[in-house]
């Protein structure tokens, strides 16, 4: 997927994620674990270890995302296939995996996620929340999600899906 141009302020930049940059995105899961932890929500528990060859395949595939300013601030793995459950079509992104670690940071990657999407002519942004976190659903909709449908299992905590989808 090719990225769009994005007009960001001068101390941040949007770009792919490389191997480089593997020691901040470890860091910055850590931080959203431990974020996620301190508000009871029972869903990244030891996330980075489970989840570290996924994030390393997405930095070799072109598909981590960044927003990087002194530090990387957001990341999230996009696919361009979810086969998991959903069936997804072929003009579809999903978003695998989002992180952040400084307000307001994760919208603008979202925003220029969106915008690559939108530029490579995929019609769909997807993501599965875990259906009882209200908070992160309610930061969804505020991005102009909306509820699809419900997984009875997901997460390997046992928590339902949420499935929320945008039209780009």
């Amino acid at each position: 997927m090719k990225l769009a141009q994005v007009c960001l302020p001068n101390d941040l930049e949007y770009r792919l994620g490389t191997e480089d940059d593997l020691s901040e995105i470890a860091e910055l899961y850590k931080y959203a674990e431990e974020s996620i932890a301190s508000k009871n929500i029972s869903m990244w528990k030891n996330y980075w270890k489970r989840y570290e060859e996924m994030i390393c395949e997405s930095i070799v595939n072109d598909r981590y995302h960044v927003l990087d300013g002194a530090e990387i601030q957001s990341g999230m793995v996009v696919l361009l296939e979810d086969l998991n459950m959903w069936g997804e079509t072929e003009d579809t992104a999903f978003i695998k995996s989002f992180a952040s670690k400084v307000k307001g940071a994760g919208a603008i990657l979202l925003d220029c996620v969106e915008k690559t999407c939108r530029e490579n002519k995929i019609k769909t942004l997807s993501v599965d929340v875990l259906n009882s976190n209200e908070r992160l659903k309610q930061y969804y909709i505020a991005n102009g999600f909306s509820e699809i449908g419900i997984a009875e299992t997901r997460y390997k905590t046992g928590g339902k899906a949420c499935k929320m989808s945008k039209g780009l």
